[in-house]
């Protein structure tokens, strides 16, 4: 690898998938473990949260930490906070989980530049989160998927989860200033499980996974790498507690993926 001062800057773009998500961390462990260095992250949704931890504290151990012993007690509990703002969940609970485990952080304090994805309700264009303003609040806003959350209004707009206008952000993360952009891409992986055929709202989730994907890759195609986790079974809002054997798929696609990026450097 060159030498810091002249090595190629290299971007993350970590796409949208719910509970599928905790793959994110299982891939960022090995660029780690494997000396990848990483410059820039944009995240969409699940992206954004993992992306906003680790851009945060630069320690993929305590984002680990955060995933497997926080967030199955924090989301089981979560899903109970029924809301009359158009959506399962109201969102303070989440919101306040998000601070706590950033320590209400600013855009410019991050140890990493972070862009975080939402999508603008009123004009349904992408927004992005970055530079300036609190990181907990702009994760709650990307992750805010219709109509399992409640909408999120900062700053007189309203915002909703970024994967409906952009799941995989591999253009903003190269205008941040990335050379090689990887990506990951939790929806290619697509599974339809055929037991759900009699049930209507099943099959619509289904329908709109097949339309997330085919965002996903259409996002996906200007990266340099794309990784796609073998997720597919996992439920997208059901298996926040298989969160052990998603960072396992997400170690297992990283290592598949590092003589490309290693390639690349």
């Amino acid at each position: 690898m060159n030498s810091k001062k002249h090595r190629p800057k290299i971007g993350l773009a970590l796409g949208g998938g719910g509970a599928k998500g905790f793959a994110h961390v299982g891939i960022i462990k090995v660029l780690e473990r494997n000396n990848i260095p990483i410059d820039y992250i944009a995240g969409t949704s699940m992206g954004a949260l993992v992306g906003g931890f680790y851009a945060a504290c630069k320690n993929i151990d305590y984002v680990e930490d955060v995933a497997v012993h926080s967030n199955i007690r924090q989301f089981a509990s979560l899903m109970f906070e029924l809301t009359r703002g158009g959506g399962l969940i109201g969102g303070d609970k989440v919101l306040a989980f998000l601070k706590s485990g950033l320590d209400e952080v600013d855009f410019s304090e991050l140890g990493i530049p972070l862009a975080v994805v939402a999508t603008e309700l009123d004009s349904g264009e992408i927004h992005y989160f970055e530079k300036s303003g609190d990181v907990a609040e702009a994760i709650r806003a990307s992750i805010s998927y219709p109509p399992v959350f409640a909408p999120v209004k900062i700053k007189n707009k309203i915002y909703v989860d970024g994967g409906l206008s952009c799941q995989v952000p591999v253009d903003k993360v190269r205008q941040m200033g990335a050379d090689i952009v990887i990506a990951v891409d939790l929806e290619e992986d697509y599974v339809f499980h055929r037991e759900t055929m009699g049930n209507a709202y099943k099959v619509f989730h289904a329908s709109i996974k097949v339309l997330m994907r085919e965002l996903s890759k259409y996002n996906s195609e200007c990266a340099d790498v794309v990784i796609v986790p073998l997720v597919g079974k996992y439920r997208t809002w059901r298996d926040f507690d298989k969160t052990k054997k998603l960072i396992k798929i997400g170690e297992i696609a990283g290592r598949k993926a590092l003589k490309s990026i290693k390639k690349l450097l």
